[in-house]
């Protein structure tokens, strides 16, 4: 019901607008109408004269080459990140080695130690074998 009020409303007042410039001779608002109007030859020349289907085409490509662009830009950046964050553990590691010297040549580590108290012990503790002709 409003609806319908609201709908005779508006154009009562459409036709009283119409009435009042033609009495008048002049538009209301007559520099926006005029931008208005042109701004809607301009898309209706635009919507008559314009292929949109390889304007699309040819937007969705540059949308594309973009993406792959920022794509490889970012993996980039990532690699570079990871090859600085490496570098910099090198350079300490160089710079500060974390094991020992062990005095006397001795290895510090207990299991190359192990191994090579095995070795020692499996030579001492073999029986010789004679030659075989």
């Amino acid at each position: 019901m409003y609806f319908i009020a609201f709908a005779l409303l508006l154009l009562v007042a459409y036709g009283a607008v119409l009435v009042v410039e033609a009495r008048r001779g002049a538009r209301f608002f007559a520099p926006y109408r005029e931008a208005l109007d042109r701004a809607a030859s301009q898309a209706r020349f635009v919507v008559l004269h314009i292929d949109f289907a390889s304007f699309a085409r040819e937007e969705s490509a540059r949308a594309a080459r973009y993406l792959m662009h920022e794509s490889a830009h970012l993996a980039l950046q990532a690699v570079r990140a990871i090859e600085r964050f490496l570098t910099r553990i090198v350079k300490r590691l160089r710079l500060h080695p974390e094991a020992p010297v062990s005095p006397a040549g001795e290895s510090a580590r207990q299991f190359v130690r192990a191994l090579s108290d095995l070795k020692v012990e499996l030579s001492t503790s073999r029986r010789e074998m004679r030659e075989v002709r």
